[in-house]
């Protein structure tokens, strides 16, 4: 996550004799280059989201060649953990023709999270709420059947589809 701290260290035979190198990049732009030094370890406190890779070069002090070894780590920082653990829960306890069915939505992680639910009628998906964030959604049926409303959600500021979902279905008598 964005400001939790990545320490990066080196496990090296005979360590006293060891030079390490490292080498810090930013979704592939390179940031930082310590150069050979002594210290074994490196630690940074990601102040943006992204992929983070290092590389790591390590070579004998005595050694005439440029690095004796080579290793290379990625790691994904976040802003904020993905949305996750979606539950859509009916709060009606009737389904009836003309009675009110409200659903609401719980989940954990994220940030200012989204919902946009869709309501299966007769076999067809449709839009009944485009994203916002209100997070119940109350439908009032007018016939008889079997529906199902799916939930979508997702951190507001994510460019993506969705992050994670739920279903509830219920039949109307």
């Amino acid at each position: 996550m964005v400001g939790d701290a990545i320490n990066v260290e080196v496990i090296a035979k005979n360590t006293k004799d060891v030079l390490t190198r490292f080498v810090t990049k930013i979704n592939g732009y390179e940031v930082e280059d310590t150069g050979f030094v002594n210290e074994k370890s490196i630690m940074i406190k990601p102040k943006c989201p992204g992929k983070y890779t290092f590389v790591v070069y390590a070579k004998n002090k005595k050694s005439p060649e440029d690095y004796d070894s080579k290793k290379e780590i990625s790691v994904y920082v976040n802003e904020v953990m993905p949305v996750y653990s979606t539950k859509l829960h009916i709060l009606s306890n009737e389904f009836k023709i003309g009675s009110e069915v409200t659903f609401e939505v719980t989940s954990n992680g994220g940030k200012e999270v989204c919902y946009e639910f869709y309501i299966m009628i007769n076999g067809e998906w449709a839009l009944a709420q485009g994203y916002s964030r209100k997070n119940y959604y109350t439908f009032v049926p007018f016939k008889n059947g079997d529906y199902r409303v799916l939930v979508l959600d997702k951190s507001f500021h994510k460019d993506v589809p969705y992050e994670d979902y739920d279903i509830v279905e219920f039949e109307v008598k």
